[in-house]
């Protein structure tokens, strides 16, 4: 190990490297449950599901795999947030313009991640990836870690574990526990789950207290003890306080890995004929894009971490760059035959870096954690949004679909969907019109949903000017298959928002019918 990963010579040892790879991988782990949530529209359980879910682990795993072997760097790499949600938002689109099923159209998709990768490889390998990086002015290049930090920042605080209750839901931290003007208002917001809220808040300021006094301190654990502190106050809270049991999912769990889901839905599972029918320039324009987001994140993670980690020469570049790109590269190519979106380089190896990492031993240790979490897939939060996987959810008085069934005459009361953009901001409702029956996006996601048909005609983007007319007309559609878009985590707003506000527009999808009032692009009062 002395001699592979040369520790002596780069001031450390294997325990350091241990602890810092376990620090990496308890700042990054959401990514494991968020990533498939946010690619199936939080359709836990379901076959995709499962495939994204192990796509994940096995992709990120033998991405830092070959960081750990190939540059001998600490940086670990997983599917990239603001990549997975416009990944996300792309296959909704092709299902759309094709009338493909939600499947198909991912594994359409992932063709795209494919050609991406594949580019990436070759890129690395001729150096060009590396002159790119090189080429590009310092204070760019050290700019992108803190405004990748900063996006993280605002997921954490404004879009941190949503509480639902029988008043509604998500209801966050930022928002509305500390946007309320007192905290009766809170309260009477959010009615049963004020409790919840009070526990987070306090379970998170405890942490983060804890990682700064550690940190002030020296200790270089600091990140893994803060966070090993803060849960042990949730579990006593839920317990003492709420009296929930916060390991009841536990019970009837089953450890063993979905990979008949996975090779069912995503394993090497590449719809070439669906990528053919978006087109010739939009596959190329989507290519650009995926590589361009990922060349400027990429690079900003490895700049940004490997300064701080004191791996930079006097101009800002870093040794081995050209193995470590080509480990991203790789990384991506493992993605797409696997089932998920674009890997990367992800910002929170800076957490192992400040707990000492400072070799490929600590990319290594965080791979193999990963790779172990094949095994977790049944520990998920229970779905509170009244799925039909939502244990007690008649107790807890969430909305469900009316006594018709998903497509019933009364069903178009409870079909909402929460799009990926922060709720406090005018127009982010969604609103889908499909024979007859308007759909509004409320609170969170109907997985009844998937009961609509495509959507036929043109799917365009559009700014929402007003609130349509709600019609009481039965939903007859009972094909199985994409309708009308997905639930996407508020506040992963990062590089999407800015794409949003720079537009003008809410990407939504909506069938252009002279009924619905269309004009300029615009949805008009009936």
């Amino acid at each position: 190990m002395e001699k592979f990963f040369k520790l002596k010579e780069n001031g450390t040892t294997a325990r350091t490297e241990v602890v810092a790879g376990l620090t990496t991988f308890m700042t990054m782990a959401y990514i494991i449950a968020l990533n498939p949530n946010l690619l199936t529209g939080f359709d836990v359980g379901s076959a995709l599901w499962n495939g994204v879910f192990l796509a994940t682990c096995l992709a990120s795993a033998f991405a830092m795999f070959c960081m750990a072997f190939l540059a001998n760097k600490p940086f670990a790499l997983a599917p990239g947030m603001g990549l997975n949600s416009f990944f996300a938002v792309v296959v909704a689109n092709i299902a759309g313009l094709t009338g493909m099923t939600y499947v198909a159209s991912f594994q359409a998709a992932l063709v795209i991640i494919l050609i991406e990768g594949i580019v990436f490889v070759v890129l690395s390998v001729l150096n060009v990836r590396e002159k790119i990086v090189e080429a590009i002015p310092l204070g760019v290049r050290m700019g992108i870690a803190p405004a990748i930090g900063l996006m993280l920042m605002n997921i954490g605080l404004g879009s941190n574990a949503g509480v639902y209750s029988e008043t509604g839901g998500p209801f966050f931290m930022m928002r509305d526990f500390f946007g309320a003007l007192t905290p009766s208002v809170a309260q009477s917001t959010m009615g049963s789950g004020y409790g919840a809220m009070v526990l987070q808040v306090v379970t998170t300021f405890i942490g983060l207290f804890a990682i700064v006094l550690l940190a002030k301190k020296g200790f270089k654990g600091a990140v893994l003890l803060g966070m090993l502190i803060a849960s042990v106050i949730y579990w006593g809270g839920s317990s003492l306080v709420l009296g929930q049991d916060p390991f009841a999912s536990l019970a009837t769990a089953s450890f063993v890995p979905p990979i008949a889901d996975m090779a069912a839905t995503t394993l090497f599972k590449f719809n070439f004929a669906g990528f053919m029918q978006i087109g010739w320039f939009t596959a190329i324009t989507l290519v650009i894009t995926f590589c361009m987001i990922d060349m400027f994140d990429t690079i900003g993670t490895l700049v940004g971490t490997a300064s701080r980690a004191g791996m930079v020469d006097k101009d800002g570049n870093m040794p081995n760059m050209k193995e470590a790109l080509l480990s991203d590269a790789i990384g991506t190519v493992a993605g797409a035959c696997t089932g998920t979106s674009t890997v990367t380089t992800f910002v929170e190896s800076a957490s192992g870096v400040e707990a000492g990492g400072r070799t490929g031993l600590t990319a290594l240790t965080t791979g193999v954690l990963f790779l172990a979490c094949i095994f977790i897939a049944p520990i998920r939060r229970p779905d509170l949004r009244g799925g039909a996987d939502a244990d007690g959810a008649q107790k807890r008085q969430v909305r469900r679909p009316g006594p018709d069934g998903p497509c019933g005459a009364d069903a178009h009361r409870d079909a909402g969907l929460q799009l990926h953009r922060p709720r406090h901001r005018p127009g982010a409702h969604l609103l889908h019109r499909h024979q007859g029956v308007q759909r509004q996006a409320q609170r969170g996601l109907d997985p009844h949903l998937r009961h609509l048909r495509p959507l036929p005609g043109k799917v365009l983007p559009h700014r929402l000017a007003a609130a349509c007319r709600r019609s009481q007309a039965p939903c007859k559609a009972k094909a199985p298959s994409f309708g009308g878009g997905l639930s996407f985590a508020g506040g992963l707003s990062g590089c999407l928002e800015s794409w949003r506000r720079f537009l003008g527009v809410v990407p939504g999808f909506l069938v252009e019918k002279p009924s619905l009032g269309l004009a300029k692009g615009r949805l008009h009062r009936l």
